[in-house]
């Protein structure tokens, strides 16, 4: 019996892998159909929330956010909740979808240049321009990093507000060549 149980155990552990190899396949392909059957397939295992994330992710752009969000309710403290949280306001941000952005910005993780340049937007949009928004911004400007495109209507902004001064600028310059 023994014997019986490590053959089904390899079995089910090799229809796993191969769920997972064919899904991050389907994945960089944007497969949506493949990613469906994969996900569907998936459903039940310890590895469900790489099919759904998957799924999820590909159609990031136009998926349905209660569909993100039930997501992010069921696997609330994983890796690729916060992964999907960031792509998802990274879409929002681009569409200049505040209200939502606003609500789902606090629950991110280390969020990345690209997210706090649309946190600065979305302040900008609701103008809550204040101090602590000018020490962020100012500190994302004053970075060694070449900046994301989502930075740029945060620093015209700023340029024309006159918050970021000829001397800014030529620091910005001295660091982009150190």
């Amino acid at each position: 019996t023994g014997l019986v149980l490590c053959g089904l155990c390899y079995g089910v552990w090799a229809d796993i892998a191969r769920d997972l190899r064919d899904g991050r396949e389907a994945y960089r392909k944007k497969d949506v159909a493949r990613l469906a059957q994969i996900s569907a397939d998936m459903d039940g295992s310890l590895f469900a929330n790489y099919g759904r994330y998957w799924l999820i992710s590909s159609q990031i752009q136009q998926i349905d956010k209660a569909v993100v969000k039930q997501y992010l309710r069921d696997y609330s403290d994983s890796y690729l909740a916060n992964n999907l949280r960031g792509e998802w306001l990274k879409a929002m941000g681009e569409r200049a979808d505040w209200s939502e952005f606003a609500s789902e910005y606090p629950k991110v993780h280390k969020p990345d240049q690209d997210l706090q340049c649309y946190q600065l937007q979305a302040q900008q949009a609701a103008n809550a321009a204040d101090v602590a928004y000018l020490r962020a911004a100012k500190a994302l400007w004053l970075t060694e990093k070449d900046l994301p495109n989502a930075c740029t209507p945060v620093f015209n902004g700023l340029f024309k507000a006159q918050h970021i001064t000829t001397e800014d600028l030529w620091r910005r310059i001295r660091l982009a060549l150190e």
